[in-house]
């Protein structure tokens, strides 16, 4: 009678004749067995407390509860290249080196073990359940039986190593993972422990040592090389030590200290930085370290360092789902800075911006684009700030000759904005060459006294002799190859590791007996001529299959990860890449962007190039295609992340116009973040890459929009006029004729930008009323109000609003040109002097903007109204609106609009008399400016404060401000606010009696600036003169001569400060021509105008002041 089938799944008896297993309903197999034996690492996790949570609990909703959090601990197993051996009850059996043996399984163990507890931890969290798990982990020999044809889990293990395993989760600690020596020993380079004491195990003579595991180590230790080969820091002690000493500042409080190390590639930048960070772990001071990575090819994305910081700082995997990862940034977030909003700034939006991730309802149009920029800088300040706090950071940027310009700004922001906190800023870097913004920062961190510069030198000959010592002591290595090494690395250690490995790998260098012995007794084997010749030996002389990975990993970049090196070769490469890894060609890093991936890079730039200028142009092509559409087929919900990667792939894979494409796509989301010098250069590449008219043309179009942005008039309109070329109608000829018009109107080129407005208004004239129609209309009546032409600035702008009128679009981008018109309205009734009928269309424009809750705009615009309020003289009114404009500014993040109010506001202060407030807003104005690096703002600080300090009758002061304002206007190129600041000391000259100097400055200005002008200063000096001393014959004569010309000035005067101080000038000096009765009317003019403004003064301290001040001043009445 043939004997019943037992299932090698469940166990079940089946008749013989059955086909599937009447216990699971699997098919039924022939079963055959096969057994070996492995160094495997086994895994014993249990759940501590189960028996009191059924107590507690729902026995039958704990039981699902308890099942569900088995498999969520099993997860963490599989993610880390484990097999869940079997459940027992409520613990996890798993084992690590089966099927396949990893050259690192025991880390592979002690990371699922931290995973699990952890993982577990949260799901009870999350379920209102208490739960905790102890995890024991042994590396050792089993046996493992696997059956060759059974479906599901093919392997069994056996031996005393599982009991061991067991034992150390039994006799563990509550939420911990505890491990034997065995374990210790193969991972502590990776991980902190703790000893704990020693137990007795069944089948172990000796007692059993245990290690709890405390924590990642902060920088892994070196692990892997050939034997008896390794690479200490020689001739870095100065450097080591000045790092140290850097560091040391930081953690005792005296503020962010920043080092540039600058050097040329494998000179040891990133291997010094490894060192301080090895030395720094073993501290009581060990700091949190945030690293960022510049990429060196044209697909770089903008904020690509700083992005891959923020994902360190908060958490974020790029594999995890769009879900998960909001979750994640919004909890990160909100846990570092206590809340999720900054003012009226939302930080996780802002953050989701740059990590280049889309959200529901929000575009690039939806906020200006400077505005943005300004918030980015903000959260990032605030968020590395408050990491700061709490414990010491590190911020390292490597390879910064390859950096955008976007992270450029942003670090040179964090050295100013960050000055007070315990952080220290680690740059890398190559010399930048002809990168301009790179050499432009170094330059600019120079000038901080919170700043270091390391440049690392070549090791001298005796250094380079001392490291190839220290690597290897070779028996009979003659002096002749010895010296021939050190010439051939040239002081470069990289070099030398790379020269000595070659040697071994080709087999010139034996290890025999714990000694390197050459293969020729003569010592006679050959050295290539050059460097890249070594690196490239020793890619020759791999094994096929290592050769063709590491040649697959060089297509995917400098870094790289596992799973797409997998999709590029077709079958699994973990075992080949641990090969490159022990041979010390590549390098795994201890954290990976994807969660469920390893990430890899390469030890050195140069070994990269040199691998991938290996493959065959075709090959390459083939490779980078396969890589572009991987990359889109598995991130499709988040491409926008990954546009300039894609397009870099495609263009190297040889399809240009996919890769367009996804350039000109990049290029909008780059000027949608302010990232300009990252958008030019994608549209270039989009240009280069396309045959597509259509896109040719809207990319020259987008890219000159770009400059014109940032200032470069000129070379926007070589883009607009190549853009010319490939236009297919008049409206998009229109299009191109306006934004012509705009650049030459930047460049006060103003008949050409007007002929070019008239173009597009001809090609235009048969078109149906249109936002470019109403544009061009404003841009022309822009043109008029700037060269004075006042009436035909206002016909035009009245043509614009009928246009404007007939569109019926209602969104931003609309009412953002409809804003534009009523603005510059605004702007000619002012010119006009019909001051109240152009605070009324300015204020239409504060009301479009806050229709859209365009802060940027509405704080601005206030800061206009409270300027023409001021000249009105109505300071109280014009107080109120300058500190809602500030405090605008201050929750949107503009920090520029925040500098503008500062002195905006200290001028009234100054006006009203407050000094001690006008000097605190001041003071809150040079802090601001140099938090932004506003140089400009420096100068009109310097003179606000000259003109305080001069009120208050400290002339010294006074006059040095003046002098700083002048130097400081001089190094900006600002040339008519140093005639303006020379012009006021000209003033103050007189008014303390250096006259000749005044009559000096006033000669020297009056070549450049019109004579209306001069002519106002000339009357205050004039008039403080005359309240000193009595004039002459000759200077009465040329008094009366003078008085005319300042008489129709003061008609013109539209300021009412300014006409109150004019006209008590213009009193005392007819006074002294004897023309008493004009002398009255000037008098009674500065009284009615003197108590209009103290009516419209707010409060009665500011009234008082005001009174006071102008009194002590000579100017009331």
């Amino acid at each position: 009678m043939p004997s019943a089938k037992t299932c090698s799944l469940c166990g079940f008896a089946n008749a013989p004749n059955v086909r599937f297993c009447g216990g699971c309903g699997e098919p039924l197999v022939e079963v055959t067995m096969e057994e070996e034996r492995k160094d495997v690492a086994i895994l014993f996790a249990d759940i501590c407390n189960f028996t009191e949570l059924v107590a507690r609990h729902d026995p039958e909703e704990t039981k699902d509860k308890i099942e569900e959090c088995l498999r969520v601990m099993a997860d963490g197993v599989v993610a880390l290249n484990g097999v869940v051996e079997k459940f027992i009850g409520d613990s996890v059996m798993a084992v690590f080196g089966v099927p396949v043996t990893h050259e690192n399984d025991a880390e592979l163990a002690v990371r699922a073990g931290l995973r699990i507890v952890e993982s577990a931890r949260n799901y009870g969290i999350n379920e209102g359940l208490e739960l905790e798990v102890r995890v024991g982990i042994h590396f050792g020999e089993v046996i493992v039986s696997r059956h060759s044809q059974a479906p599901g889990r093919a392997h069994h293990v056996f031996g005393n190593a599982v009991n061991i395993a067991s034992r150390l989760e039994a006799t563990g600690l509550v939420g911990a993972v505890v491990v034997s020596d065995e374990v210790f020993r193969k991972t502590k380079e990776f991980f902190t422990f703790q000893e704990l004491s020693r137990i007795r195990a069944k089948g172990l003579r000796s007692e059993l040592m245990r290690h709890k595991v405390v924590g990642e180590k902060l920088v892994r230790g070196k692990t892997r090389g050939v034997p008896g080969l390794s690479s200490p820091l020689i001739g870095r002690k100065e450097e080591l030590d000045i790092l140290r000493n850097i560091f040391r500042d930081v953690a005792e409080g005296k503020g962010l200290r920043v080092v540039t190390i600058v050097g040329e590639a494998g000179i040891g930048k990133t291997r010094l930085v490894e060192e301080l960070l090895l030395v720094l772990q073993q501290s009581d001071s060990r700091p949190r370290v945030l690293h960022g990575r510049c990429l060196g090819y044209a697909g770089a994305p903008p904020y690509f360092p700083v992005t891959e910081i923020i994902k360190k700082a908060t958490g974020i995997k790029e594999d995890m789902p769009q879900k998960e990862m909001a979750e994640q940034l919004a909890s990160s977030v909100e846990t570092i800075l206590g809340r999720r909003m900054i003012g009226d700034v939302d930080a996780v939006g802002t953050l989701w911006k740059i990590l280049s991730l889309s959200q529901d309802g929000d575009s690039p149009d939806d906020q200006d684009t400077r505005q943005i920029h300004n918030q980015v800088l903000l959260v990032v300040e605030k968020l590395l700030g408050a990491l700061a706090k709490e414990e010491n950071i590190v911020v390292l940027v490597e390879d910064v000759q390859w950096s955008d310009n976007s992270s450029l700004t942003l670090m040179g922001h964090l050295v100013r904005s960050l000055a007070d906190s315990r952080c220290l800023l680690v740059i890398n870097s190559r010399q930048p060459g002809d990168h301009g913004a790179t050499r432009t920062l170094l330059e600019e961190l120079q000038k901080s006294e919170r700043h270091t510069r390391i440049n690392l030198k070549d090791l001298s000959p005796d250094d380079t002799r001392r490291l190839m010592s220290e690597l290897l002591t070779v028996e009979k290595l003659d002096e002749t190859k010895r010296r021939a090494i050190i010439k051939l690395a040239a002081g470069n250690p990289f070099f030398v590791e790379e020269i000595i490995k070659n040697l071994i790998e080709k087999g010139d260098l034996e290890y025999r007996d714990g000694h390197w012995y050459t293969n020729d007794e003569e010592g006679g084997f050959e050295i290539p001529d050059t460097v890249e010749g070594v690196l490239r030996s020793r890619i020759d002389n791999l094994p096929d299959q290592e050769k063709k990975v590491i040649q697959r990993a060089s297509v995917v970049g400098e870094v790289f990860w596992r799973r797409i090196v997998t999709e590029l070769m077709t079958y699994a490469v973990g075992d080949y890449l641990a090969d490159l890894e022990k041979r010390d060609l590549i390098h795994r890093r201890l954290e990976s962007i994807f969660e469920d991936d390893l990430e890899y890079i390469f030890k050195h730039v140069l070994l990269h190039e040199t691998v991938y200028k290996s493959l065959l142009h075709r090959e390459r092509r083939e490779l980078h295609l396969k890589t572009a559409k991987w990359i889109e087929s598995n991130y499709s919900d988040r491409i926008q992340a990954y546009q300039s990667l894609v397009a870099n792939h495609f263009e190297n894979g040889g399809a240009p116009e996919k890769a367009a494409g996804y350039y000109f796509e990049a290029g909008k989301h780059a000027a949608s973040l302010y990232a300009n010098e990252d958008a030019k250069r994608f549209y270039a590449k989009t240009v280069e890459n396309t045959q597509d008219g259509g896109l040719t043309r809207q990319a020259y179009l987008e890219w000159g929009d770009v400059c014109l942005e940032t200032g470069k008039p000129h070379e926007s309109i070589d883009l607009f006029t190549a853009a010319l070329g490939y236009c297919s109608d008049a409206v998009e000829r229109a299009e191109i004729m306006e934004r012509m018009g705009s650049a030459h109107e930047r460049l006060s080129e103003y008949p050409r930008s007007l002929e070019y407005y008239d173009d597009a208004l001809a090609l235009l004239k048969d078109e149906p009323p249109s936002l470019l129609h109403a544009k061009t209309l404003y841009g022309i009546a822009w043109v008029h109000n700037l060269r004075g032409d006042f009436q035909e600035a206002l016909d035009s702008i009245v043509r614009a609003e009928d246009v404007i009128a007939l569109v019926r679009e209602d969104d931003f981008a609309s009412d953002k040109v409809r804003a534009r018109i009523s603005n510059i309205h605004g702007s000619i009734l002012n010119e006009l002097k019909r001051l109240d009928e152009g605070r009324e269309y300015q204020s239409r424009t504060l009301e479009l903007y806050e229709k859209h809750g365009y802060l940027l705009g509405m704080q601005s615009v206030l800061n206009n109204i409270a300027t023409v309020e001021m000249e009105m003289g109505r300071h109280g009114a014009a107080l109120e609106l300058l500190l809602r404009s500030y405090d605008i500014a201050e929750r949107c993040g503009d920090r520029l609009g925040l500098a503008i109010n500062c002195n905006n506001l200290a001028s009234i202060y100054t006006t009203f008399g407050r000094f001690d407030r006008a000097e605190e807003l001041y003071t809150l104005y040079l802090e601001m400016n140099a938090i932004i690096n506003n140089r400009l703002g420096d100068g009109y600080a310097n003179y606000g404060l000259a003109t305080l300090s001069r009120l208050r009758g400290e002339y010294e002061k006074a006059e040095n401000h003046f002098r700083r304002a002048i130097e400081i206007y001089g190094e900006v190129g600002a040339r008519r606010m140093i005639l303006v600041v020379k012009l006021s000391l000209a003033v103050f000259y007189a008014e303390i009696g250096r006259e000749e100097e005044s009559d000096a400055l006033f000669a020297e200005v009056g070549e450049f600036m019109d004579e209306r002008e001069v002519t106002v200063y000339r009357l205050s000096a004039l008039g403080l003169t005359a309240r000193r001393r009595e004039f002459s014959e000759d200077e009465r004569g040329r008094l009366q001569a003078f008085l005319p010309a300042a008489e129709a000035g003061y008609e013109k005067e539209t300021d009412r400060t300014s006409r109150v101080e004019e006209a008590v000038h213009l009193a005392t000096l007819f006074e002294r021509t004897g023309e008493a009765e004009k002398a009255a009317r000037f008098w009674g003019s500065a009284r009615a105008t003197f108590d209009e403004i103290v009516q419209n003064i707010g409060d009665e301290e500011s009234k008082k002041t005001f009174r006071e001040t102008m009194g002590k001043r000579g100017y009331v009445v």
